[in-house]
């Protein structure tokens, strides 16, 4: 009994598993049928949007109901583009300024934009009013101010970000100052400064005892050509937050400076000299025992020297005109090239196909690459990239390649931003295959392919919704019908270039006004069959327009 017991249970157990397998089994169907038939008739309502456009049945796209409110209600100047903040934050005078750094911490005190009406008085007393809740300082450019008032900002405590570029009144004093009253300071730039190897000793001594700015991981000294070997010792010897650190413009850095800077400090994690052509594969060596080492940025150097780097994730050789195919294989075919994910080749005009052969073998965790004016990158080449699982980022302008390249970008549909520009011999249909894969695209740039029409823009419209950014400068072939296309479903659309593209009219203006709701900016340089009227309507819509009509000079701004 008890064993015909137990096998009743069983049998129980097994129909009930089998019953919540089958239950879960049609959830899951019901969920995947529900998401298709909503993408499905989305797809069917653009189709007919489109067929009825090209019937002339629409006039304007806001009749259709493709318009989009925005309802976020974000703080209006914290919600925008930090250029625009910028913008707004410059016709304010100095003393508002910091009044507005007193109300919100993302509005920092730029002095930057009234560098030439910043004096030592009205300076002075807005440190003394805004000290305690002063977290970011940007005093660049500002070369009436002097040593006296400078030094004031030592009295920010809370002070965490602060740049004195190009102040000629910054001196081995200031430093001091500084270094021993902002104790919370993080990011400081002394680009083109006077500043000598007096200022590092004091930098050095209070990052190593713990007192004073004892937490700085950001150091710029572009420019900076006093300091001599002896100060790098002194940054070595104390740097033990330093992660980052500037030698730009510095034509006299040699590698015993290198090697002084190295000697001490493990903890440096990007690293950028630009400029110093004095360096040698021995600056090289000496970096690659920074074992942190992540991003370095220069300019034309023996790759060979990089290729024993083991943590390298960023390689910037862009404008490198002698570069090769045997350099670039170097790097990719050391401990690093998994580990890379940003590659910059722009202009590096021997680079052909084999490097990206080798990148394509090598570099799986790649997430953005650039390849502009690469003339020998062809097809062949573009076609392996394609295989890449991480990459996301492709600049592909001035490139030898045609519609069977760019429809094989179709094999990665991880891509959000592609450029294209300068590839004349791109068509609709290469465009057209790329871009039915290619779905999640948010910035693309296709400036100057002179020989795409209306029915590339169409697909693109239809099948990439999410674009952000879009550069069509100088597609000549292009119409009011691209425009249509574009503001009847591109609703996330908030930067747009059509310069150049003769045959728009007043209409694409009046398309993009009622359509594209989210639209930011604006350029239509040489369209000569838009009016002024039409621009000075959309202008209320969007924050920037940039238009000249015939005249080379801007009739607005």
């Amino acid at each position: 009994m008890l064993v015909c017991g137990t096998s009743t249970d069983w049998r129980g157990y097994i129909c009930n598993i089998g019953l919540i397998r089958r239950v879960l089994a049609i959830s899951l169907l019901r969920v995947v049928f529900r998401a298709w038939h909503s993408v499905a008739v989305d797809a069917r309502k653009t189709k007919e949007y489109f067929e009825r456009i090209e019937r002339g049945e629409i006039i304007d796209s806001e009749q259709e109901g493709f318009s989009r409110a925005r309802t976020d209600g974000k703080d209006d100047i914290s919600s925008l583009p930090r250029n625009v903040a910028l913008r707004i934050f410059s016709f304010v005078n100095v003393g508002d300024l910091g009044r507005c750094a007193r109300v919100c911490r993302n509005w920092k005190v730029d002095f930057s934009e009234v560098k030439h009406s910043a004096t030592n008085k009205v300076t002075s007393s807005l440190i003394h009013k805004c000290r305690p809740f002063l977290g970011h300082l940007n005093l660049r450019g500002c070369y009436g101010l002097s040593s006296g008032s400078l030094k004031l900002t030592a009295q920010c405590k809370n002070l965490q970000d602060l740049n004195l570029s190009d102040c000629a009144g910054v001196n081995d004093e200031v430093v001091k100052s500084i270094s021993i009253g902002c104790t919370a300071l993080l990011y400081l730039n002394l680009a083109n400064t006077s500043i000598s190897d007096a200022s590092l000793r004091y930098l050095g001594s209070y990052l190593a005892n713990g007192k004073g700015c004892n937490k700085v991981v950001h150091l710029d000294l572009t420019g900076c050509e006093q300091i001599t070997e002896e100060g790098y010792k002194f940054i070595s010897m104390g740097c033990s937050f330093l992660s980052t650190i500037v030698l730009n413009e510095l034509p006299g850095l040699r590698d015993d400076c290198i090697q002084a800077l190295t000697s001490e400090c493990r903890t440096l994690r990007s690293v950028s000299i630009l400029n110093s052509p004095f360096l040698s594969d021995a600056s090289f060596k000496c970096l690659s025992l920074c074992k942190r080492l992540r991003k370095i940025r220069v300019e034309d150097i023996a790759l060979k020297a990089l290729a024993s780097f083991k943590h390298l994730n960023v390689v910037n050789v862009a404008d490198c005109v002698r570069i090769q195919d045997t350099g670039v294989r170097q790097v990719v075919e050391g401990p690093s090239g998994a580990k890379i994910k940003e590659l910059n080749l722009t202009n590096c005009v021997r680079v052909s196909d084999v490097t990206l052969l080798r990148i394509a073998q090598r570099c799986h965790n790649l997430v953005y690459a650039s390849f502009c004016y690469c003339e020998h990158v062809t097809d062949a080449g573009v076609e392996l990239l394609g295989t890449l699982p991480s990459l996301v980022s492709l600049d592909l302008s001035g490139c030898n390649i045609q519609d069977q390249g760019v429809a094989a970008l179709g094999n990665n549909p991880k891509f959000r931003d592609i450029s294209l520009a300068e590839c004349p011999n791109i068509t609709d249909l290469g465009l057209q295959k790329m871009c039915q894969q290619c779905r999640q695209l948010e910035n693309f740039d296709v400036s100057h392919c002179k020989e795409l029409t209306d029915n590339a823009i169409k697909n693109l419209a239809f099948y990439c919704r999410l674009l952000r950014t879009l550069n069509l400068a100088g597609c000549s072939k292009l119409t009011d019908s691209s425009l249509q296309y574009l503001s009847g479903v591109c609703h996330y659309l908030e930067a747009l270039d059509l310069s150049g593209c003769v045959h728009i009219t007043d209409k694409s203006l009046r398309y993009l006004r009622k359509g594209c709701k989210k639209m930011s900016s604006l350029t239509i340089l040489y369209c000569r069959n838009v009016t002024k009227s039409a621009v000075q309507k959309i202008q209320t819509k969007c924050e920037r327009v940039l238009y000249n009509a015939d005249d080379p000079s801007p009739v607005l701004p």
